[in-house]
Order: C-alpha cells, then structure tokens, then sequence
C-alpha cells in the first residue's frame, strides 16, 4: 500500500515531479494528513510517505548544489 501510495504520488497530473519544492510541497500535505489520521497504521503509513518525499527532496537539492562536482554521461564517455 505504501509503495503504491508514493507511486501515486510522483505520477500526479502531467509530468513526474522533479524539484526539491515540490517535494517538499508533498512533505507538507503529509504532515497535514498525518494530523487527520484515524488510526495508528494510517499515521505510520503517513510518516513514512513524509521521510519518503524528504528524503526524495534533500537529493534532489543536493543533485542542484553540487552538479558541477557530479560526472554527467557526456563527460564519462569522455574520461571512459
């Protein structure tokens, strides 16, 4: 259920979501929802959909902070 909760998630309307904002714009509707929940599962399925997309949004930030220090498939052919 959880997986399939994310999957669903990153799917949205349109294109996937790609950006450290938008994640953590998902962070923040979880955090919502998990002050709804009915039930203890609900709430830890809730938590861990949040540490999910925060994780997916410190990635990301870090891919965008330090892409000049990452090797992209163009210049590993080269070094290859």
């Amino acid at each position: 259920m959880l997986f399939t909760s994310l999957m669903v998630a990153l799917a949205g309307k349109g294109s996937p979501m790609s950006t450290s904002k938008q994640y953590r714009t998902k962070v923040a509707e979880y955090s919502q929802l998990i002050k709804t929940a009915k039930c203890p599962s609900e709430v830890r399925e809730l938590q861990e959909l949040e540490r999910s997309f925060a994780a997916l949004a410190d990635n990301e930030q870090w891919l965008s902070d330090n892409d000049d220090k990452t090797v992209h498939a163009s210049q590993k052919e080269r070094l290859g």
